[in-house]
């Protein structure tokens, strides 16, 4: 068995603690944002597992396995904008979205971007098909 060890500040892992250790947290990093689209969870919710997850590695995790879940995330978060969300506008309490592909197109309902623009009251990201918010805004 081959151990090469990894010294940072000056505690030491070998490889194979290092490939459990990065195997565990991309198997979490996945069930993450698996259940994300499952539960349709909000942006702080789904960045406050990542943090936990972060938070969770063992003293002493080499830089490129933190480097490598960071990619991971962002490579996540950007398939939840291409396959999940849709853009909303709501206008008289419903919603209206920029996607050409959904049952709420603004264009299906008679709505010019004109007068999308001038009588919407809120806008954001939305889960797909659904009425629920992926940013959350703060309330008074």
């Amino acid at each position: 068995m081959v151990y090469l060890y990894n010294y940072i500040g000056g505690l030491k892992m070998n490889s194979d603690r290092v490939y459990k250790v990065q195997d565990r947290a991309k198997h979490t990093m996945f069930s993450i944002y698996s259940s994300a689209k499952s539960y349709k969870s909000t942006a702080a919710e789904i960045r406050g597992r990542v943090l936990e997850l972060k938070e969770s590695l063992p003293k002493g995790t080499p830089y490129y396995v933190k480097s490598f879940l960071y990619g991971m995330e962002e490579v996540l978060q950007a398939d939840l904008y291409r396959y999940c969300f849709e853009f909303c506008y709501t206008v008289d309490g419903k919603l209206y979205s920029t996607c050409k592909k959904s049952d709420r197109y603004y264009e299906k309902h008679d709505i010019t971007p004109s007068q999308l623009q001038a009588r919407s009251t809120a806008n954001g990201h939305y889960w797909t098909d659904t009425d629920k918010p992926y940013f959350e805004t703060l309330k008074d």
